[in-house]
């Protein structure tokens, strides 16, 4: 829900001002409100009163909601301003990206084509360039249309569902595409390979592999080897899950003194293929594990009765990427047990480097080197904000997450990472030296349907390009289809600005809060001084920085639509823009 809010609307709400089109700034407020109510220290966690967590949901609910109606009502209206070419019949299909860099991939588009056209074969156009694109599925789909002066009908389309490799979509903008179709007759096949072959060289191998040339992994039992092509990093056993007993409170993880670890390396697994061509190939990987239910009364040891722990991780590799992406379903059953899932690298690094907010932070690997030193497990894991990167003499290896925000390093001849997917545990806790206050729903044991994705990212150990790499992946594409019309006057391919440097953030494209102009907040993650080149809209017509409450401090000079700025290490840099 913050992503949607921070990352998506905000961006689309400044490119629907610039194309002229309104915001509804009170809907924007609404849902501000809502979000920041669940920022509270004992609300962000679910702490105390087992109702906590229902209304914090509640509203996170309520946020995602909104954001998703305003992020559909602010492309509808960018859409609109859109002077389109003359296309000759010809569907637009606009594909939105509101992260600061360009970006080349796969993107998934959702077609509805004339039912009556019986459609035979369609291509994609980037300008005079055909793309590739990959068909995925089609039905008949009822659009269920409301004219303003008619009672609601139903209109059926031809909806297709296909991967496209789309490149150069610009930084914080968007561009056109088209779509030009060939109908046919009621005889019209419905084979998406209507010449007779296969025309896809499939990422998915036999033998459970998945292979694009840059990466090789295996799926093997309860786990997944992975070889970096260009780098020769081959981290092994990777995507291992492990159960371990938690007999600590909201606060504290702490194991029982009888204490037993279940994981699903070398465990009963299942594969199954999901899709595969030669743009993405998805693998799904099922874990059987078998965990203990709880602790004892004492809660000073894991029980003996054991229940199924089912895993269900949808593992996806795309055309041209070094990053493998990870989404992991499970319900669970157990209580009273921390659930992590690992990442063992093979570089043998002694620090990393942790995203913290506005802050890139190296830790050492393993804080502990023996057991005297050691403290407790509860030191083992810290707060992570979007990635974790190990780097070494031959590569590196990076862990991106969405919304997971706590991990934790070790160090057994080579660097390993390990995130927490959740700790349940139970809401007895003490208020005052030996007073325990405890309520009778423990909603704290996580019990249920829990979802999960992350990803881990190869590279040749620079650190510049991580952060890039993982706002890439936290904030995907979109992309509208488009009817008639054109009669706008924004262009049909746009960019705010981007970013050059790859090593300074962006952590906000807004509107002003007094209404006039757009603010743009960036900041310098690390240790030395680094400076950033704005390309701007020709419309702009002055330049400021100001202050976190948006007070002027000074004016910065803009020559040929461009303004130089400068951040210290550690520092953050708010911008006005006006028109």
């Amino acid at each position: 829900a913050e992503n949607a809010v921070l990352q998506v609307l905000e961006p689309l709400s400044v490119l629907l001002r610039q194309a002229g089109g309104r915001v509804d700034r009170d809907a924007h407020r609404l849902l501000w409100k809502y979000l920041l109510a669940t920022q509270a220290h004992d609300s962000i966690h679910g702490s105390g009163d087992p109702k906590i967590k229902t209304d914090n949901l509640n509203r996170l609910t309520q946020v995602q909601a909104l954001a998703e109606s305003l992020i559909r009502r602010t492309i509808n209206g960018i859409c609109g301003a859109i002077r389109f070419r003359e296309a000759d019949g010809d569907i637009r299909v606009v594909v939105f990206n509101t992260t600061p860099y360009v970006r080349t991939g796969v993107v998934r588009l959702t077609l509805d084509l004339p039912e009556k056209e019986n459609v035979q074969s369609f291509v994609l156009l980037d300008g005079d360039r055909e793309i590739s694109y990959y068909p995925l599925s089609q039905e008949r789909f009822n659009l269920a249309m409301i004219h303003r002066q008619n009672r609601p009908k139903s209109v059926y389309s031809d909806r297709r569902v296909v991967d496209a490799w789309i490149e150069d979509i610009p930084a914080l903008g968007y561009k056109t595409l088209f779509l030009r179709r060939t109908p046919g007759g009621q005889e019209t096949s419905t084979n998406p390979f209507p010449l007779g072959y296969f025309p896809y060289s499939p990422i998915a191998k036999s033998g459970n592999i998945l292979d694009n040339g840059r990466l090789r992994v295996t799926l093997r039992e309860g786990f997944v080897d992975v070889l970096d092509y260009e780098t020769g990093v081959e981290a092994k056993e990777v995507n291992a899950f492990a159960s371990t007993g938690s007999s600590g409170d909201f606060w504290i993880h702490r194991e029982p003194a009888r204490n037993s670890t279940i994981t699903s390396l070398y465990g009963p697994t299942q594969v199954e293929l999901l899709e595969n061509s030669s743009l993405r190939a998805t693998y799904r990987m099922i874990c059987t594990m078998f965990v203990p239910k709880g602790l004892n009364e004492a809660r000073t040891a894991r029980l003996d009765e054991r229940t199924e722990l089912v895993i269900h991780t949808d593992i996806t590799l795309e055309k041209d990427s070094k990053r493998l992406e990870f989404r992991t379903t499970l319900n669970n059953v157990c209580r009273d047990h921390l659930f992590t899932v690992s990442f063992p690298s093979s570089i043998a690094a002694e620090e990393a480097d942790w995203e913290a907010p506005f802050e890139i932070r190296r830790r050492a690997v393993d804080r502990f080197t023996n057991d005297h030193l050691k403290k407790g497990p509860e030191l083992e894991r810290q707060a992570m904000e979007g990635f974790l990167d190990i780097r070494g003499e031959k590569g590196g290896m990076a862990l991106f997450t969405k919304g997971i925000r706590e991990a934790g390093t070790t160090s057994d001849g080579q660097a390993i990472i390990r995130l927490t997917l959740f700790r349940a545990t139970g809401n007895t806790f003490p208020i005052h030296n030996d007073l325990l206050i405890s309520f009778g729903e423990e909603t704290s044991q996580c019990i249920g349907p829990q979802v999960f994705e992350y990803a881990l990212y190869f590279h040749a150990g620079e650190e510049v390009e991580v952060q890039r790499e993982c706002r890439l992946y936290q904030t995907g594409p979109l992309a509208a289809q488009v009817g008639a019309g054109g009669g706008g006057h924004f262009p049909d391919c746009c960019s705010l600005f981007g970013l050059r440097n790859p090593r300074v953030g962006l952590s906000a494209v807004k509107l002003a809060e007094d209404g006039e102009g757009t603010i743009l907040r960036l900041y310098n993650p690390g240790g030395r001084l680094e400076e950033e080149w704005l390309e701007l809209p020709k419309s702009i017509a002055s330049v400021q920085l100001t202050d976190l409450n948006e007070q002027p401090l000074e004016n910065l000079s803009v020559q040929d639509n461009r303004v130089r700025l400068t951040l210290p290490p550690y520092h953050i840099v708010t911008v006005l823009l006006r028109e």
